[in-house]
């Protein structure tokens, strides 16, 4: 039978295309967790649009994660990405890089680093450590004052082992779960960013009913 609407993730280009084609079918469309700016502008021929967007803006919440590792007296930073092909990667260490540059341009305190985006597998902690090391340097010394910004919870296992070797380090993480919860109860991570998820399931459905009806 006809498809009276559907919701979707546009994590990168290559679903771009397929939510394009369903759009110029007249099937509604919203767009959930990644793909904002996508959904925003996209217009298929004949006019359709995305009917809404519902997640978190990624670059907004990249920022504030730098406003915040700054203020718990990170000096040094990175951004570790799980997933280097996804554009919210981007968006996200972004925001992340752009907070620590105007905290260094107004002048106070100290002068602040940014090391950049690194790249990490998924499922490899030992890789995972000798990225960071690496990246880090023997400059490093005890980490004192290094701040880590995980892109997604599935690096909390890998980077807590990173923790247990370099205990100064402050990280914060994109998204929770109970083991994050638990991390952050023990002072292992200072904090989560809560994308609710529940959320994005739940209010696409009541939109797009409303839509078909």
């Amino acid at each position: 039978g006809e498809v009276d609407g559907m919701f979707v993730s546009i994590p990168s280009s290559m679903v771009e295309e397929a939510v394009l084609k369903c759009l110029e079918l007249d099937v509604p469309v919203v767009s959930i967790n990644s793909g904002f700016d996508f959904s925003s502008n996209a217009t298929a021929l004949g006019g359709s649009s995305i009917a809404h967007h519902i997640g978190m803006l990624e670059y907004n919440a990249g920022y504030g994660a730098g406003e915040r590792l700054v203020k718990a007296g990170g000096t040094v930073f990175v951004c570790i990405s799980h997933a280097p092909t996804l554009s919210v990667m981007y968006e996200r260490c972004l925001g992340f890089e752009d907070a620590i540059k105007e905290a260094n341009e107004s002048g106070r305190g100290q002068r602040l680093t940014y090391l950049g985006k690194v790249d990490v597998p998924r499922d490899n902690a030992v890789e995972y450590k000798k990225i960071l090391e690496d990246a880090v340097g023997e400059e490093g010394g005890e980490w004192d004052g290094y701040a880590f910004l995980l892109c997604g919870v599935s690096q909390l296992g890998a980077f807590l082992k990173v923790k247990e070797a370099h205990p100064e380090a402050v990280a914060g993480s994109f998204d929770v779960s109970n083991e994050m919860y638990d991390a952050i109860d023990n002072g292992e991570i200072l904090f989560g960013i809560d994308q609710q998820p529940y959320l994005q399931g739940y209010a696409p459905v009541v939109l797009l009913t409303q839509i078909a009806n």
